[in-house]
């Protein structure tokens, strides 16, 4: 589990405590800035610091981030390609999605439902994105996103596509915003603004949607490989 800007999952990707996960977890984007408290809760129930191997600013385009733990020994998962599995191919997410409430591993099953290019940031950075029908909630961004044929990683969770839709979550960023400046919706003189926004954060927090997507790991494997003859020098 990943302890940064945001909570969220991540996974091991070197024996030598090389971690993977969404850039968005350890990156702010209110400052643009890379977070410096990073701490990673690994599976013997240790707690550490992690930093980046190679600059956030330069991976967040593609979602992800190379992290360094002071760790040896460690189980790892491999790395495949997006396009080793074809559209229908079963997969896994193992995180933590912690909007359960309950700050546990869980493994979710799932299915690729399409593999496609987008253009992102201001030069159209191409990255490939696996879109997948299951469970994506809160707390398995940065998941890894596991070829049930191959046992590799082939992707990395990052995004649900469906939930309370744009007018609710702008709705529930209003009453945040009126808890949180003491602004009240009153009904008989009772205040419901904190009734209101916690429905809708419950609603949102839980609602187990069917479809979800993540980045595809080709730009991670890259990068890994790169850092790791730079580490070799």
């Amino acid at each position: 589990m990943i302890d940064a800007y945001q909570y969220g999952s991540g996974f091991i990707v070197s024996p030598d405590g090389w971690i993977l996960t969404a850039a968005h977890l350890v990156f702010n984007s209110e400052t643009q800035k890379t977070v410096e408290n990073i701490k990673v809760h690994l599976s013997d129930g240790s707690v550490v610091s992690a930093t980046p191997i190679v600059p956030v600013e330069e991976t967040r385009l593609h979602d992800f981030a190379l992290l360094k733990v002071d760790k040896s020994n460690l189980p790892f998962l491999q790395i495949g390609d997006e396009g080793d599995d074809p559209v229908g191919a079963p997969i896994a997410l193992i995180g933590f999605p912690l909007s359960t409430g309950i700050a546990m591993k869980f493994c979710l099953s799932g299915n690729i439902v399409a593999v496609a290019k987008a253009s992102v940031g201001e030069r159209n950075t191409q990255i490939n994105i696996v879109f997948f029908q299951g469970v994506s909630i809160k707390g398995i961004s940065g998941a890894p996103m596991i070829s049930l044929g191959s046992g590799k990683v082939i992707g990395i969770e990052n995004i649900r596509l469906t939930g309370i839709g744009k007018a609710l979550e702008k709705s529930k960023k209003e009453a945040e915003a009126a808890v949180k400046s003491g602004g009240s919706v009153s009904i008989l003189g009772v205040n419901i603004t904190p009734t209101i926004y916690n429905l809708i954060d419950v609603l949102d927090q839980q609602l187990a949607n069917g479809l979800g997507a993540g980045n595809g790991i080709s730009a991670a494997r890259l990068a890994i490989e790169k850092a790791n003859k730079e580490h070799k020098k």
